[in-house]
């Protein structure tokens, strides 16, 4: 397990860049950004040093390495809006054609298609 040793605030702007729980190839937007609220000096199981962004996903702090390649990285926040389809959307669609569309089963019908209602026979 990874152990947080020090956290640094962050000044007002920068986002993380990720990709959508819901996405799929027909998706007009494939990743989306979540406020970067601090950084933080990470030492890994080997003693491997690393700083990470920490962002608020869904009101909860979290690190990039909890997201594994599903993070795609840090900017600006103006810069995330002009660079979206030329590096942010193609980033998405690498991750995608590496290991799956993530929304998948929402695009599929989800849960409730699977065993929604009770078989009878005849």
């Amino acid at each position: 397990m990874a152990a947080i040793k020090q956290v640094i605030p962050c000044e007002p702007g920068w986002e993380a860049v990720y990709v959508r729980d819901d996405a799929i190839y027909d998706s007009p937007v494939k990743s989306i950004t979540a406020p970067v609220i601090g950084w933080a000096l990470v030492d890994d199981e080997e003693g491997n040093s690393s700083i990470q962004p920490l962002f608020n996903y869904s009101g909860a702090i979290t690190t990039s390495s909890d997201f594994g390649d599903r993070y795609l990285g840090v900017t600006r926040a103006a810069d995330y809006a002009a660079q979206l389809m030329d590096v942010w959307e193609g980033s998405a669609v690498g991750y995608m054609d590496d290991f799956g569309e993530p929304g998948a089963e929402f695009a599929e019908g989800g849960e409730g298609e699977e065993g929604g209602g009770e078989e009878t026979s005849q």
